[in-house]
């Protein structure tokens, strides 16, 4: 494997080296941001292990650097710095995995190894779909509570009934949010910290604007994508949202009328749910559960996808191996059902763990549990 080290401390940095090619990896040492990113404009690397204090360019925005170019790394944050804020900036920015200074040494041969391992079984696009043990224990319940306590502060509880103050053209931009990113993308950064380009961003894709570009709509909308850095995939993103835009049970001339007849007091959440994907095809479970939870349709149900199932499986010892789970009617319901039981236990909507999923991304868990309640 090749490997780009972005380290400032030489000694650290050659200590790296030392170990990971006695384990017959090629390392290539970068002294600070600058070099980091040269070394990444010239080659591709397999994996990038970097600090966060680098000199000139942080390790934070060598990670923004690598989400916006074609060939993707794996990264693996390697720092001193143990506040949770950065360690949620880092799993924001993909990161793959987050781990501590000062560090066991044999522990970044088993971190390389793993995410070599999760890399061969998502490339496994011929698993079947196997469930055994879907149930959590105990342990596992405590753990979730244990991370709800400690998150409970920093993450917005949903608001249930959010959907009634929203305009026709809020309504559809939450649905375009859902839909105009892939892969695990996120919202970038220059948008989340910039009211400014957020709301002319927002603006490109209204409705109003939308309506009004017919036929060439498509076209449009993948240049918006790709003008604004949100998605390594424009144009098939676009087709999915002109899709909804030309769907007349989602938008009827310039009303958005998805949820028109929905009636949340009077409906259970899988009911609401099975109709959204009714009238919007584009529509999985996973996301007619995250747009009911941004729109406050319902706080019954969880938005899980490959990488919320790996963190169901790694830390709270659900054993479910799948492929395609977000379209398995009776595999997603069945997990989300024991979520739901495990959430009543310890007091918390489905949809509060949900935003905890999605607030501790990939290992952040595995980074609250084994760093800070120790």
């Amino acid at each position: 494997m090749r490997i780009l080290i972005a380290e400032s401390n030489e000694l650290i940095g050659t200590l790296i080296q030392s170990i990971l090619e006695k384990t017959g990896h090629h390392t290539y040492l970068a002294r600070d941001g600058i070099e980091a990113f040269r070394m990444l404009n010239l080659e591709h690397y397999d994996l990038v292990i970097t600090e966060v204090l680098l000199p000139y360019y942080t390790g934070l925005e060598v990670l923004h650097y690598i989400n916006n170019q074609e060939h993707k790394p794996k990264t693996i944050v390697l720092s001193s710095v143990q506040n949770l804020d950065t360690v949620y900036k880092a799993y924001q920015l993909n990161a793959d995995s987050y781990l501590t200074k000062p560090f066991n040494p044999d522990r970044l041969p088993q971190e390389i190894e793993k995410l070599d391992f999760e890399l061969a079984d998502q490339l496994d696009i011929d698993s079947s779909i196997i469930v055994n043990e879907q149930h959590l224990n105990e342990e596992a319940i405590q753990k979730i509570l244990k991370i709800s306590r400690y998150l409970i502060h920093r993450i917005p509880m949903p608001e249930l009934g959010l959907f009634q103050s929203l305009t026709d053209n809020d309504l559809w931009f939450k649905l375009v949010l859902i839909f105009c990113m892939t892969n695990g993308e996120e919202l970038p950064r220059h948008l989340k910290d910039n009211e400014f380009e957020y709301n002319k961003f927002k603006y490109s894709l209204s409705l109003d604007v939308l309506t009004d570009k017919k036929k060439e709509a498509e076209r449009y909308i993948a240049k918006i994508l790709d003008d604004f850095h949100v998605t390594s995939f424009p144009d098939r993103q676009a087709g999915k949202i002109n899709e909804l835009l030309n769907n007349s049970m989602v938008v009827d001339k310039r009303s958005f009328v998805l949820l028109d007849g929905i009636e949340p007091t009077l409906m259970a959440a899988q009911e609401i749910r099975n109709l959204l994907i009714y009238r919007a095809p584009s529509f999985n479970f996973r996301t007619a559960s995250e747009y009911m939870v941004e729109t406050g349709l319902s706080v019954d149900v969880i938005g899980l996808d490959f990488n919320a199932v790996n963190v169901l499986q790694k830390h709270l010892r659900m054993n479910i191996a799948n492929h395609k789970f977000e379209n398995n009617r009776e595999i997603y319901e069945s997990v989300e059902q024991n979520l739901r039981d495990a959430c009543a236990q310890i007091g918390i909507p489905l949809a509060y763990f949900h935003r905890m999923l999605d607030f501790t991304r990939k290992d952040t868990i595995s980074f609250i549990l084994n760093d800070l309640f120790q």
